[in-house]
């Protein structure tokens, strides 16, 4: 007869684990009497919580720092680096607008001083100027 007992299955198993590890009722009364009750802060009109000024200056500074800690940074190498590309193309894009400066300001010459009786003469000075002659 021992052979045909039954073996316990799994769920039995785990059910038999649970009501080991439950805690007595007498044990779990002693918790909650151990607990202190929570003071309720004060609330400000608007019903949040009162906090001091000191109390929000040291959690700013605090979340400040957590904040700080969060940032990637780049090595000084880098950064070099990325500043050499910002003048580069600061230097083209200045050069650039100086060319079309020098340009508009020659045509707006042209312009100012044209004569109608020196059509001829304005049109072969402007084509010379831009290096069409």
């Amino acid at each position: 007869m021992a052979k045909n007992k039954k073996k316990a299955t799994a769920p039995a198993k785990a059910e038999a684990k649970a009501a080991e590890k439950e805690v007595p009722a007498y044990a779990a009364k002693k918790k909650e009497a151990d607990k202190k009750p929570k003071k309720e802060p004060k609330l400000d009109a608007s019903g949040k919580p009162k906090t001091s000024v000191w109390e929000n200056f040291k959690s700013f500074w605090k979340d400040l720092f957590k904040e700080l800690k969060k940032i990637n940074w780049s090595s000084a190498k880098d950064t070099f680096k990325n500043f050499l590309v910002v003048l580069l193309v600061i230097l083209v894009i200045g050069i650039g607008v100086w060319i079309f400066d020098a340009i508009f300001v020659r045509i707006r010459e042209l312009i100012y001083n044209y004569n109608p009786g020196d059509a001829e003469t304005a049109v072969i000075l402007l084509k010379a100027q831009l290096g069409l002659l």
